[in-house]
């Protein structure tokens, strides 16, 4: 059975090595600015010259290597800077606040009866004797 073979197959060109174009930007221009700070802050103040160039270089080599997630950090660095200055955010559902619904049950003792009170339409013992005292029809 054949498998299809993927045609397009876009890749970086390497162009310094094994370093791409991107890669090799990332890296040279701190190494150029740690050159130029060498040459005029170097003499006066190394350790300042040290802390900068350690800073410049970190910054250089992840952007150039590091992956968050296996997307290039420049990449993932301009997404996130155009979601949140730029792209419009859609919230589709949000859970809103609802009052929380407290219920009181309390039970109350019955007081005395009243005579002559049965179920629960209250009928009085007056009232009963007279229906039996009327004749029925059936």
């Amino acid at each position: 059975m054949h498998f299809p073979v993927p045609q397009f197959i876009e890749r970086e060109a390497r162009v310094i090595g094994p370093l791409t174009f991107k890669q090799s930007l990332f890296i040279g221009i701190p190494f150029g600015i740690c050159f130029l700070l060498y040459l005029s802050l170097a003499k006066e103040n190394f350790t300042l010259f040290l802390l900068i160039s350690i800073l410049l270089l970190g910054g250089g080599f992840s952007l150039a290597f590091l992956k968050v997630k296996e997307v290039p950090l420049p990449t993932f660095l301009m997404n996130a800077f155009k979601f949140y200055l730029f792209q419009p955010k859609n919230f589709f559902w949000q859970k809103k606040e609802s009052p929380i619904a407290v219920f009181r049950i309390s039970f109350q003792k019955e007081t005395k009866k009243e005579e002559g009170k049965i179920g629960p339409t209250f009928f009085s013992k007056n009232k009963i004797s007279r229906l039996k005292s009327e004749k029925s029809i059936f």
